[in-house]
């Protein structure tokens, strides 16, 4: 067995110490970040983890409108799920001008004493982040990066939790996202090399928000083509001179029966037509279909004569069924 003499052991503890002095004493990161390394080896601070979303329709750069008018005011529903404020559809961003939009969630019972981070990515940079235990009623709200962030359980409305977005400063807020998630840390977003937040996660899928949001509510509306200059959205038959009744087929089963919404459809054998003055919906017989009873004039259908419902330019058939 050979043994290291003096200068041996020197050489060694010195490149013993040489190797441990490039280690890195201590990581810096935020919140939604893992562990990760980069080209060289050495371990960094990355976009990590990403909590499921309890909110529908989050993503403002490019959100589900169904009713299609790019830009609300005041009470009611405007893009899907989201009830109040006033608004405007902006290129790669939601501008809110005015009052607060809200989003009543189905989980209440299920977050009552749980924590939970509600957090908004604004188009500026920013992110505002509220981080609050579930009360067993009321809400609350506080004033981070220029907007008011609400939330609490909503026991006026089904014991439905609810969140809202509102400006705690003056001059419009531009929203680019929202999310609402289980625990005391946001992973909505994480800060760039230059300081400003980004999303963690891409943009979510367009085609299943929809399915999502139509649980809610349906919006049948007039599409021009080359081939047709109408839409035709159900089938049904005339009870006499005055009313009707059709089926409709929806996309998703719907959350609840909706009330209906009418403006501009008409009712048509193919030949003649009548214009719709009201309209309610009477069952719901399967999951994917909805039966509605429409009363019009200006026709004279014999009783039992096969309809169609028909919309025009920019007319609307709205299933509603928001909570």
């Amino acid at each position: 067995m050979e043994y290291l003499d003096t200068a041996g052991l020197r050489h060694l503890w010195g490149r013993i110490r040489t190797a441990l002095c490039d280690k890195q004493d201590r990581l810096a990161g935020t919140p939604g970040q893992t562990i990760g390394f980069d080209a060289a080896g050495e371990a960094v601070a990355q976009i990590g983890w990403s909590n499921p979303n309890l909110l529908d329709n989050w993503y403002f750069a490019d959100p589900i409108d169904q009713r299609g008018k790019g830009g609300y005011t005041g009470q009611g529903y405007g893009i899907d799920r989201w009830s109040g404020g006033t608004y405007t559809l902006r290129k790669g961003h939601l501008e809110l001008s005015e009052g607060m939009m809200c989003q009543r969630c189905q989980y209440g019972t299920f977050l009552v004493g749980k924590t939970v981070t509600f957090s908004v990515l604004r188009s500026d940079g920013r992110l505002a982040v509220h981080t609050f235990k579930v009360p067993p009623k009321n809400m609350d709200s506080v004033g981070s990066e220029g907007v008011t962030l609400a939330a609490g359980l909503d026991a006026a409305h089904g014991d439905m939790i609810s969140v809202g977005i509102g400006l705690s400063g003056s001059g419009p807020a531009g929203l680019i996202a929202a999310k609402l998630e289980l625990g005391s840390v946001q992973t909505l977003a994480c800060q760039d090399g230059a300081g400003s937040w980004v999303l963690s996660d891409p943009p979510p899928n367009k085609l299943q928000e929809l399915a999502k949001c139509q649980r809610y509510q349906v919006v049948f509306g007039y599409r021009k083509t080359t081939f047709t200059n109408a839409t035709y959205i159900g089938t049904g038959y005339a009870i006499d001179g005055t009313m009707a009744r059709f089926f409709i087929d929806t996309p998703v089963p719907l959350h609840t029966k909706p009330a209906v919404i009418v403006d501009g459809f008409c009712v048509t054998n193919g030949l003649k037509r009548a214009s719709i003055d009201s309209a309610g919906v009477l069952w719901i017989p399967t999951q994917d279909k909805t039966g509605v009873q429409v009363n019009y004039s200006g026709g004279s259908f014999a009783t039992g004569e096969i309809l169609f419902l028909e919309s025009y330019d920019n007319s609307r058939f709205i299933l509603d069924a928001n909570l």
